[in-house]
């Protein structure tokens, strides 16, 4: 796949990713530390078709005093280092890899997306990143970034959807099942409604 193929396949597949699914972190764009009211809404977001994985980490954040929660999300938003960043966000009881990148893609979509096992598989099955670890990790992290972004360059896609174009969103990750590189996004839609993709700025968090 050349990049123009690339660039058309991407942009097939923002055409059928579903808009609104970003909207519930809107208000957290920007935002220099998040308290556990944002936090349960990013969980929610992130694990709303898991419910027994959304218990868990609400239960553990629950455990977590407020300033900490405050403290430690400020200290990764302001980390200058993308390793950095995750790795204090993971601090907080409850959070792993894949909920870490989206509390840091909630405060900065244009530097961060989330990870997930799909988006992992997606982007090695197109040369984009090396074969590794299959989970989101704190090892996979950077080199994942770098893939994404790139990613971003080829096809003129941003991390973060441009709302007022519609679904045109990174290029990262899939909330809608097996990524199908050999299947048009117009067929697979048509037959399944987990709808593959490698584009969404907020793409769900399977891992």
């Amino acid at each position: 796949m050349d990049k123009t193929e690339l660039r058309e396949w991407v942009r097939a597949w923002a055409d059928v990713y579903p808009a609104g699914e970003d909207d519930p972190l809107a208000a957290f764009a920007g935002r220099d530390s998040l308290d556990h009211e944002a936090l349960a809404v990013i969980v929610r977001w992130k694990f709303n078709n898991m419910a027994h994985r959304e218990a868990n980490a609400t239960r553990y954040l629950a455990k977590e005093p407020e300033r900490r929660i405050e403290d430690l999300t400020r200290r990764a938003f302001a980390c200058n280092d993308d390793l950095g960043a995750l790795l204090i966000v993971d601090v907080l009881r409850g959070v792993g890899p894949a909920l870490g990148s989206s509390i840091l893609m909630a405060s900065d979509a244009e530097r961060y997306t989330v990870m997930d096992v799909r988006s992992l598989k997606s982007l090695r099955a197109i040369s984009l990143l090396a074969p590794g670890w299959p989970q989101a990790s704190e090892r996979e992290w950077v080199d994942y970034l770098a893939a994404c972004r790139a990613l971003r360059e080829t096809t003129g896609e941003p991390l973060r959807r441009a709302r007022e174009r519609g679904p045109k969103e990174n290029i990262s990750s899939s909330k809608y099942g097996r990524y199908a590189l050999s299947r048009s996004p117009r067929s697979q839609a048509a037959t399944d409604k987990t709808i593959p993709s490698l584009v969404g700025t907020w793409p769900w968090r399977m891992a």
